[in-house]
Formats: structure tokens, sequence, C-alpha cells
């Protein structure tokens, strides 16, 4: 046990639990949608007509930004498509085979989870932060918090994962690729394809969902409040006692198991597994659990 409590980092960021874990209809979402919330593009020189006719499709601006190294040279540009719907691919897809230099250079895939109150939607996020583990990130790679948003690999290029509030008892768990290998190594390189991507199998190849196994967790606890009432019993022998050090003493051993509990939910897996490795204290969720759907979600083409 006193293994394990060396790993609790009490210097990161705390996450707030309650007296007990959210119960499994706390965790479950009332509806799931699945959307391809960002694509960026690659190119040398934008080509003749794409912002005219890409923005005349999605009725919305695009950005296009210069891709500049340290020394100043602008290498190409990076062409920002927000919300994309299944109409703009094939044209999407139309100027990257115009040039030879042009790549997808971002991929973003967005679950939305729909909660059925305020106080859900915080369980379910809580336990995300806890349990949820992004598999293959870089050994510099750490879970950040910034604001509002949590992001599982800050410093990493390839990959990321951020859950951020979207709406009123709604949040979103985003999968970024931010890199053109990353891209194609999912799958996503594709545009043509896009639409049958899964985004159940894509999280549930990236991500992995973790726990302690609960009668290792019981079997802790009841072995700290045996050698608590060892420690007790050797104080009496040596000690004289008053009934107020007792009713203390009392007080104290009855609340170890709320403490202990509260120091298993406290801990990171992420952060736990990055320090020792998987164990044989720790089992794999069925990511079914989320409800995350199968098929992606477009927006309507205005």
């Amino acid at each position: 046990m006193a293994s394990l409590m060396r790993h609790y980092d009490k210097a990161s960021k705390p996450i707030a639990c309650r007296s007990r874990g959210p119960s499994a209809s706390e965790i479950k979402p009332l509806g799931t949608r699945a959307t391809v919330d960002t694509i960026e593009l690659f190119f040398r020189r934008p080509p003749e007509g794409l912002r005219t006719r890409i923005e005349s499709i999605l009725g919305s601006r695009i950005q296009i930004k210069r891709c500049v190294d340290k020394t100043g040279y602008q290498w190409g540009v990076r062409v920002i498509i927000n919300r994309p719907t299944l109409v703009v691919l094939p044209v999407l897809a139309h100027f990257l085979r115009r040039d030879k230099w042009s790549r997808t250079m971002r991929v973003d895939v967005a679950v939305d989870f729909s909660m059925a109150s305020e106080a859900a939607m915080e369980a379910l996020a809580e336990f995300l932060i806890q349990h949820l583990v992004l598999k293959w990130r870089s050994a510099r790679a750490e879970k950040t918090h910034v604001g509002s948003t949590v992001y599982w690999a800050d410093q990493c290029r390839s990959r990321n994962l951020a859950m951020y509030l979207k709406g009123k008892n709604i949040f979103r768990l985003e999968l970024r690729f931010l890199r053109t290998k990353a891209v194609r190594r999912a799958r996503l390189n594709d545009l043509t394809k896009l639409d049958g991507v899964n985004p159940f199998e894509l999280m549930n190849h990236h991500l992995r969902l973790l726990r302690f196994k609960p009668h290792f967790v019981q079997r802790a606890i009841q072995r700290t409040v045996q050698q608590e009432r060892l420690r007790q019993l050797g104080n009496r022998q040596n000690c004289r006692r008053t009934r107020l050090l007792e009713a203390f003493s009392d007080r104290y051993q009855a609340r170890i198991p709320n403490r202990m509990q509260h120091i298993f939910r406290s801990i990171d897996m992420q952060l736990l597994l990055s320090r020792r490795g998987v164990d044989r204290h720790i089992e794999k969720l069925p990511l079914e659990l989320l409800s995350i759907p199968t098929e992606l979600s477009w927006a309507r083409t205005p």
C-alpha cells in the first residue's frame, strides 16, 4: 500500500471527488453525437478559387494561415475548415489531387455527450478524467488543465485528446490528429472515405478505460484498517489513554475507509501508468459504457 501512496501526486491539479463514486446511471449519457470538428490542409500555394468555392458550399469563412519556420521562411499555408459538411469533402479532395505537395495535416474527431443534468455531466467528466488513458503517448506528454479544458497529451505534436464544455449539460471529447503522419496512420487522409469512418472503432483503438480492481481496493482498505488497529493496540500498552483520546482514536479509525476510497478516486490512471505501467491490480473497462456512436454526423449544407 505504501508504494501506491507514493504515486498519489498531491502537487498535481486536484480532481474534484465526492464521498462516493458515480453510479452507472450518473455516467450514462442521454445521447451521443460524433462529428468531424476540424480539417486542416497544407498547400505550397493556395489553389485558385479555393476560398470562394469552399466558402460558398459551407456558408461560412475558412482560415488560411502562413506556415513559417523560426527563420521566417514560409513553407506554405494551412487551410483550416471548421465543421465541414459532407458536400465539401469531394471538393477538398479535388484540390488535394491537383497539387502533389498538398497534404491533409490535421483531422479532429469529436464526440458530444448530452447528460440529464449538470451533476450528471460533472460525474461523467470526472470519471473520464480519472479513468481514460490515451495510448502510445509521448514520454514528454502530460495531462494539463487550461481553464475548463483538459488536455491528455500536452507537448505531444502528433496526437492529443481534449475535453471541454460544449453547451448546457453537454461536453465534448475530441481526439486530435495533428500531423500528416498521424492522420495517415489513422487512415483519415483520404477525405472521400471520411464518411465511412467508425468513430467508436477509432476511439477504441486510441483510448483505454482503466480502473483499479474492486477486490484490490477492498483488500487495501482492510489491510490499512488492520494495520491501524494493531498500532493502536501497541500504543495502549505503552501509554495511559484518556477517554477523550479513546473517542478521538475511534473516530479516526472509523474514517479510514472513506479516506482510502477518496485517495483511490483521486489517482489519475494515466499518470499512474506513466510511472508504474500496467500491473495486475488494474483492469480494462469496455468503451461501450460511453455509448459512442458507430457513424459520423454531418452538418447540413446551407
